[in-house]
């Protein structure tokens, strides 16, 4: 029997599966039919809405999701629901507000920029909604329906993203494509959400949650709000505001470019750990302290198997696989993509002890790791970017995720004893070694570019995962409980 969790990591991660494959093709078409420049304002702008978004959520769907899963533990399913409808209603006015200042802002700058502020005022609305919806079915650990939906706005981002390539829309019309369905995601959340109401605790009638309800949220979304700099500065590559700052749009194209490749895999892994969080948060309020330990380590065995076969199989074919898809005018993105892969096992792992830290209720220590984090960040982009620009951006960001996870790790078995497993690690880093990077390496030799490609991928990958599944790697992950990994 498959821990909830996990199952629920699953179909989050088939969504992101959807949407990393419906990415990479909507990027070749992007990539092929603009100029350097032009991509890298598609990429500056993408980025810019990415962080207006952050100011109009503000961490509370996050907060919301820890929030409810306590709620659910201790039976209070009418109380979660009244919370999840006030957080609702406060980001709708909120972003409306952000909306009607980027118009403002829109309307006192030059005209080439003005078309690229009307699109993103125009989904920060939806954009909150869809948060906060994905948020309440995730505190009620209700997975499938979300993915669903977000399967269903990957594969019409990747049509609206094809019609702007017809039509040669150019960098305005592929930014439009790619935000738009925030739109239509939202209706669909809604309207899961009204269709299950009772099963997630929504009353039909508004009504205010109680007044310890809203303490207990607040205890919790006031410091969570205080990592958000993290989130904005290390997760939102902050990297390319200093590149547009300190070096020039090409560069900023070439950092997008690997950072999109890499962040697709990290937010696959994101998403096979999300699970944890809401799963975590509902012991924690049950105080079953048993369990909290158990899934933490099922959380870092998960994040070993996943990141670490990726991380060489990335070192052994990135530079054929961006070459063949993006043309040579991408290829200094290679080494940007290279130094990023190196940081994909430390970002995933900091995602399973960032989220359990928070469930356990520690969310001042993470406020206060996440904001020293931060600076870290800041200070290495202001060193590295000038000298080597998006190969800087790149080195900054790898080496924050390796800090992060060394102090996560410290607090972690300081605190609750979690230790890294070391056996585990090893052994799965010399299969990987093997499997997937010497043999693609020598497949890549032997056979031409795109056969080499497409033969490393599938024959690796084939064998790590029955290698793995010969030695037992995975069993931990197959049962409710875990007594300990190696």
């Amino acid at each position: 029997m498959k821990a909830l969790a996990v199952r629920n990591g699953l179909w989050n991660a088939g969504a992101t599966v959807v949407a990393s494959l419906a990415g990479v093709v909507g990027s070749i078409l992007i990539v092929r039919s603009l100029t350097l420049e032009a991509y890298g304002a598609f990429s500056y702008y993408l980025w810019l809405a990415g962080i207006l978004a952050a100011a109009g959520t503000l961490a509370l769907p996050n907060s919301l999701t820890k929030i409810t899963s306590e709620l659910r533990g201790q039976r209070q399913m009418g109380e979660a629901g009244a919370l999840s409808q006030s957080i609702a209603l406060g980001l709708f006015a909120l972003n409306a507000l952000i909306a009607i200042g980027t118009v403002v802002w829109a309307i006192a700058s030059p005209a080439a920029q003005q078309v690229y502020l009307l699109i993103i005022a125009a989904i920060l609305v939806p954009n909150a909604l869809v948060a906060v919806f994905r948020s309440t079915l995730w505190g009620s650990e209700r997975y499938r329906p979300v993915s669903i939906a977000s399967t269903g706005s990957s594969l019409l981002r990747l049509v609206l993203v094809c019609i702007a390539y017809l039509a040669q829309w150019d960098a305005p019309g592929f930014v439009a494509a790619v935000l738009a369905t925030s739109i239509t995601e939202g209706m669909t959340l809604g309207w899961i959400l009204s269709r299950t109401a009772s099963s997630v605790g929504v009353p039909f009638a508004m009504r205010l949650p109680g007044k310890e309800t809203i303490k207990r949220y607040l205890a919790f979304a006031v410091p969570a709000m205080l990592s958000l700099p993290l989130a904005v500065i290390v997760w939102e590559r902050s990297e390319v505001f200093f590149l547009e700052r300190f070096s020039s749009l090409e560069q900023v194209g070439f950092y997008s470019l690997g950072f999109t490749i890499f962040d697709m895999f990290l937010a696959l892994g994101w998403a096979l750990i999300n699970g944890f969080y809401p799963a975590i948060s509902k012991d924690y309020g049950a105080r079953d302290w048993l369990r909290i330990r158990t899934k933490a380590r099922q959380g870092l065995l998960l994040a070993i198997l996943y990141a670490l076969p990726l991380t060489f199989g990335g070192l052994a074919t990135l530079d054929h696989l961006i070459g063949l898809l993006y043309g040579s005018k991408m290829a200094p993105a290679v080494p940007v993509a290279q130094v990023l892969f190196a940081g994909l096992l430390p970002g995933v792992v900091t995602g399973v002890l960032g989220v359990t830290l928070i469930a356990v209720g520690r969310i001042w220590l993470s406020a206060g790791v996440g904001t020293g984090i931060s600076i870290v960040n800041i200070v290495m982009n202001i060193i590295l970017i000038p000298r080597f620009g998006a190969l800087g951006g790149a080195m900054a960001n790898t080496s924050t995720q390796l800090i992060y996870t060394a102090v996560l790790f410290a607090a972690m078995y300081r605190m609750y004893g979690i230790r890294v497993p070391i056996r585990t690690l090893i052994e799965v880093a010399g299969v990987s070694a093997v499997t997937t990077f010497l043999l693609p390496r020598a497949i890549q030799l032997l056979l031409p570019e795109a056969w080499g490609l497409a033969g490393a991928v599938i024959v690796s990958g084939c064998l790590y995962l029955a290698i793995a599944w010969r030695l037992g790697f995975v069993e931990p992950l197959t049962t409710v409980e875990v007594e300990a990994v190696h």
